[in-house]
């Protein structure tokens, strides 16, 4: 909760006044909760789960190695596609992350303003018009009129850009788990030629096979954490925007009259 506690700590000691006035209460409640608590999973959870993938990865890495740098030559041959693919896919994940953060901070500014002023609202009977205000930056999923084809929506809002996000998370997940099946297929017919002409025992082949599933099963994981990393990264930009950002003008210090005289009328 270190995060938080500095966001917190920047936005009631260190900014002056006309720093609320331009951010809406909503939208820093929101970088309080919901960007904090992604940075907070991927400095811990994550990190423990990547490491441990890592050393699994490594091990299974060097064993292939000494069981057959042939076998292991031709598994490499797909890495290049795999890096160039995740730094596509990296980017897309940060640019709509952040855009995501974006739309649901100003969703939750529209629902705090509505609730705390809630009697006002219901003063002039405008509990209509805020719920279309917060519908419109959510999104609704039962609107047939707002959408380019069957789901997704033509308004930028969180339902889109939440699309947006799965289906890029899915497109990233099916590339990587097809490649690791071409790459299963690929060792598989170049191992039974290796076997064939009698360059490898069975034995030998089978062994390897069970480390590149460990191997496999690792990447996968790296997969799902890559989307959080990018994810979280995302939401990391205007949360440290707070946390460094420096106030107008210093609000400690400065010089002071010895004592003050006047009337008040």
């Amino acid at each position: 909760m270190l995060i938080a506690n500095s966001v917190f700590s920047s936005l009631r000691s260190s900014q002056e006044i006309a720093f609320f006035d331009k951010n809406k209460t909503g939208e820093l409640l929101s970088r309080l909760s919901s960007d904090t608590s992604k940075l907070q999973d991927a400095a811990t959870s994550s990190v423990s789960m990547f490491l441990r993938n890592c050393l699994a990865l490594i091990i299974s890495l060097v064993m292939m190695l000494v069981t057959s740098y042939k076998l292991t030559g031709v598994m490499l041959i797909c890495v290049p596609a795999l890096i160039a693919f995740a730094i596509t896919y990296g980017r897309f994940v940060k640019r709509i992350s952040k855009k995501y953060t974006d739309a649901l901070a100003s969703a939750s500014n529209v629902a705090n303003e509505s609730i705390s002023n809630i009697r006002t609202t219901r003063a002039f009977a405008a509990e209509d018009v805020e719920l279309a205000r917060y519908s419109s930056l959510i999104g609704d999923p039962d609107d047939v009129t707002d959408r380019y084809f069957c789901w997704l929506p033509k308004s930028s809002n969180t339902l889109q850009l939440g699309i947006k996000k799965a289906m890029g998370h899915g497109g990233f997940i099916g590339v990587v788990g097809g490649l690791g099946q071409v790459t299963v297929v690929g060792l598989l017919w170049y191992g039974g030629e290796l076997v064939l002409t009698g360059e490898m025992t069975a034995g030998r082949l089978i062994t390897f096979m069970m480390y590149a599933i460990n191997m496999g099963g690792s990447l996968a994981v790296f997969a799902g954490l890559f989307s959080a990393f990018m994810d979280a990264l995302g939401a990391s930009s205007r949360t440290f925007d707070i946390i460094d950002k420096e106030p107008s003008f210093p609000l400690r210090g400065g010089d002071a009259v010895d004592k003050v005289e006047g009337v008040i009328k």
